[in-house]
Parts: C-alpha cells; sequence; structure tokens
C-alpha cells in the first residue's frame, strides 16, 4: 500500500511540475533565460521551476533504487531459504543413511544398472533370437534329409531306383521297370520250382 501511495504521488508530482514549468524547461533547453515565442518570467519562478523539477527527478529515482534495492534483498532471502533447503535435505540423507541403512545417494549407481539391466535384456534376446534361427534351420535341414532319404532314394520309388540307366519318357521307365521286375518274378518261381523238385 505504501509503494502504491509513493508512486501514485510521485506520478501525480511530476506532471504538474512539467506543467508548470514548461516554459522554463523550453527555456533551459534553449539555453536562455527568456524562450523564444513565451513572455518572459521572473528568475524566481524559473529557479523554482528547476529546483522542483529536480527534486521530482531525485524523488523517482529514490524510489527505483529503493524498489531495486528492495527486490534484491527478497531474492537474497529466496536464495538463502533454497540454500538452508538443500542443506537440510542433504543433511537428512546423510543422517538416514548412516544411521538407516538407506542409500539415498545411488542415483547414478542406480541408472547405471538400470542401462546394465536394459544391455543386458537385449543381448538376451538378440541371443536367443540366434538360437531360434538357428534351431529353425537345424529342423528345417534335418526333416529335408530324411524326406530326401525316405521319398528320392527309396526304391518304392520306380522311376528314382535307378536314375542311371533309366532313359527316355516317365511312362518307358516305368513300363521297363515293370516288364523287369516281372522276368525277376518268373526267374524266382522258375528257380524255387527247380528246387523244390528234385527233393520230392
Amino acid at each position: 500500500m505504501w509503494r502504491c501511495g509513493l508512486s501514485f504521488r510521485s506520478a501525480v508530482v511530476i506532471p504538474s511540475v512539467a506543467i508548470r514549468s514548461s516554459s522554463a524547461s523550453a527555456a533551459f533547453v534553449a539555453g536562455d533565460d527568456t524562450p523564444r515565442g513565451t513572455p518572459s518570467s521572473s528568475p524566481q519562478s524559473v529557479a523554482s521551476a528547476r529546483a522542483a523539477l529536480i527534486d521530482a527527478i531525485m524523488q523517482r529515482d529514490k524510489e527505483i533504487f529503493t524498489l531495486k534495492r528492495q527486490h534484491e534483498l527478497s531474492m537474497l532471502r529466496v536464495e538463502q531459504s533454497q540454500n538452508r533447503t538443500l542443506k537440510d535435505q542433504t543433511d537428512r540423507g546423510l543422517y538416514f543413511e548412516q544411521n538407516c541403512n538407506v542409500h539415498t545417494f545411488d542415483t547414478i549407481s542406480v541408472g547405471l544398472y538400470g542401462q546394465r539391466n536394459t544391455m543386458y535384456h537385449t543381448l538376451m534376446v538378440n541371443r536367443l533370437r540366434q538360437l531360434k534361427i538357428g534351431m529353425t534351420f537345424t529342423v528345417t535341414g534335418i526333416i529335408w534329409a530324411w524326406l530326401y532319404n525316405k521319398y528320392m532314394l527309396s526304391d518304392e520309388w520306380l522311376y528314382i531306383a535307378e536314375p542311371v540307366h533309366f532313359m527316355g519318357a516317365t511312362t518307358n521307365i516305368l513300363r521297363e521297370e515293370k516288364a523287369r521286375r516281372e522276368e525277376e518274378v518268373e526267374r524266382r518261381a522258375f528257380m524255387e520250382k527247380h528246387t523244390k523238385a528234385p527233393a520230392a
């Protein structure tokens, strides 16, 4: 309230002084006591107006200096309060860390621990992915080898039994293989017949 009243009073004083001493200020700026285009005034009124203007300016400067000083003091008090708060928190943390086995200043180590955990987790996921890919390729190769040995190299598949000796179309190959098997069956039957006849 005092600041508002002081600033309002100074704001009121300055315009009034400026209005009353307009001729005096013009004369002061012009460099002589009798300004051009204005009636001559007494030296006493010019001096009083100049003194009043100087007093108003000094009063305003004093008020500004006082406000700046108050602001600096308030900021200093805020800074001191923050320093006291930080010191109190530091003392409390040290007390709890020393007497209660509570670690309050492990922020850096906790951050590094979390980063290390993240790195290990990433490495574990990468290794698991590599293991999964390796197992996939291994199982696929085993299945392909089993299918190849079961179906591609089996005697049951006639067009693959002897691929070097088979020439021509698939029908001719099947026909020749069928004739060969029939001849083999007939030969075995003939051999069995002739081997059983002497025994009888």
